[in-house]
């Protein structure tokens, strides 16, 4: 999860215009055609297949949490939103947080739905099964409204944690270690922690039907900044290689002796950067053991670039992997620009990492329309919740490169495809990151398709505006051209 503070980004909610039958006659004047650079040619290769691709989502914590709460029917909104194929953003993929729970008297915790709370209050405490109700509440509801949506429940979910529970820890705080480099459960609490996880885990299977298909005992566990006592803080907990080694062990033989393996799987390790990721994975093999105990590396995208050294990796050890975590994090520059940059960071993780899903931070936040799809204001009375930008922008992806669909070569690095499993249609994604409008010619030569296509574009404008445009192209032979406007993503969907 991100280190620093999202409050840092509660920026203006981002005025939204959806122009769904075109743009207003004013748009073509907005851009002048005398800035359009020549035409970028893009080969789409169907008979290249790469992954197949499991789906969208991401975390639920912190903004769970909080939205939890919020009336029936706002739950349901939110939900909705999320799953729902054509209207929503098609999301099938969650993180639950499995909260460690801070120190009694410790109020230096976040308060935007980072004071997390555990299912332990001590070392001598019973279970409190109705800790944490909020988040529960948004996951079961993600579950139903994804059944009504769909008609079937396609939902993996993945549990995780980002700090033991304070009693366990070294420091005595879930915000991290005293200095931030040591690993800060204690070394006598390791087949605790496991069992936590896991009693909570079988807790969640066997008495409300909820599946975590994978446990992942700790979240960027190389990072330094999980400090203890830290205003404003959040759950964190470094583990040396070493420790996550032995944790790995536990967890497993915790999952074995419950038997508990038929249905829920380890996965690892929630690196902060693919870069610190990679060499960790490497130690994890040459410690002989480690990897026969993985059923999935995720990795957090915000930095680093050994995609292509860890996509070999996951295919040479025949483990699966997803980017489990991404955002603007440290991006820079204007809002418009730190979205387009996430944007095309999607398209570069699938294409080089080879990841078969692709997860958000926080699908919700409080005020910032960067990190949240879904933008609220926690302290306003009516607790409202709307669409921001990057809504938009994610259902370019999320509704159209569906789950189950192949992806597929292109000769472009700012353009995705993928092909449906019936091979009836073929999907592609383009970024334009540039704040001028780009021409493309499609090459339709290795596609068998009939006019005419469907071409749907998002658009960040000036003024903090967003434009939704959906059309029909029809191609030339086997050219297709297609204008993108600036600082847009366009997806285009051809049918056999």
């Amino acid at each position: 999860m991100p280190a620093i503070s999202l409050m840092r980004y509660g920026l203006a909610l981002f005025t939204i215009v959806l122009l769904v039958s075109g743009f207003t006659s004013s748009e073509g004047n907005e851009t002048n055609e005398k800035h359009l650079s020549s035409p970028k040619t893009i080969t789409v290769t169907p008979s290249v297949r790469h992954q197949q691709f499991e789906g969208w989502g991401g975390s639920l914590c912190w903004w769970a949490h909080i939205m939890g709460s919020y009336s029936p029917e706002k739950v349901d909104s939110i939900c909705n939103w999320i799953t729902h194929p054509t209207e929503g953003l098609n999301m099938n993929l969650f993180r639950f947080n499995i909260g460690g729970g801070d120190a009694p008297g410790h109020n230096h915790m976040r308060t935007d739905g980072g004071d997390m709370p555990g299912y332990k209050a001590s070392a001598t405490s019973a279970y409190d099964w109705k800790s944490d109700a909020a988040q529960r509440k948004i996951l079961q509801q993600l579950i139903a409204s994804r059944i009504a949506n769909t008609g079937k429940n396609d939902i993996q979910i993945v549990a995780f944690s980002n700090s033991p529970p304070w009693w366990m820890t070294v420091s005595g705080c879930v915000a991290g270690s005293v200095n931030g480099n040591t690993t800060n459960l204690k070394p006598e609490m390791f087949d605790d922690f496991a069992d936590y996880l896991t009693e909570v885990t079988k807790y969640y299977h066997d008495s409300l039907g909820i599946t975590f298909d994978h446990l992942e005992p700790f979240n960027e566990p190389y990072s330094t900044w999980w400090t203890a006592n830290k205003v404003n803080g959040q759950e964190g907990c470094y583990f040396s290689q070493p420790d996550q080694e032995r944790m790995i062990r536990e967890l497993y033989r915790s999952l074995q002796q419950k038997n508990m393996l038929q249905y829920c799987k380890i996965a690892v390790m929630d690196a902060n950067s693919i870069d610190e990721a990679y060499p960790g994975l490497l130690k994890y093999k040459a410690a002989g053991d480690i990897l026969p105990l993985i059923d999935r590396i995720d990795i957090h995208s915000y930095f680093g670039n050994q995609r292509r050294e860890v996509r070999n990796f996951a295919h040479e050890n025949k483990i699966k992997l997803w980017q489990s975590e991404s955002g603007p994090l440290n991006v820079g520059g204007s809002n418009e620009h730190q979205l387009m940059v996430v944007a095309q960071r999607i398209v570069t993780d699938i294409q080089e990492m080879g990841c078969t899903a692709w997860l958000d931070w926080q699908l919700a936040n409080d005020h910032s329309p960067l990190w949240g799809m879904l933008v609220g204001k926690y302290n306003h009375p009516e607790k409202p919740v709307e669409k921001g930008p990057s809504f938009y922008l994610r259902a370019q992806f999320s509704r159209y490169l569906k789950q189950n669909y192949y992806i597929i070569a292109t000769s472009s690095a700012n353009a995705l495809a993928a092909i449906s499993p019936d091979e009836k249609e073929i999907v592609l994604i383009v970024v334009n990151s540039e704040i001028k409008k780009q021409n493309y010619s499609i090459d339709l030569s290795q596609i068998e398709y009939k006019n005419p296509v469907s071409h749907i574009v998002t658009s960040i404008q000036h003024n903090q505006q967003v434009f939704l445009k959906s059309n029909t192209l029809n191609a030339s032979g086997h050219i297709l051209s297609v204008s993108a406007l600036p600082l847009s993503v366009n997806t285009i969907i051809f049918h056999k």
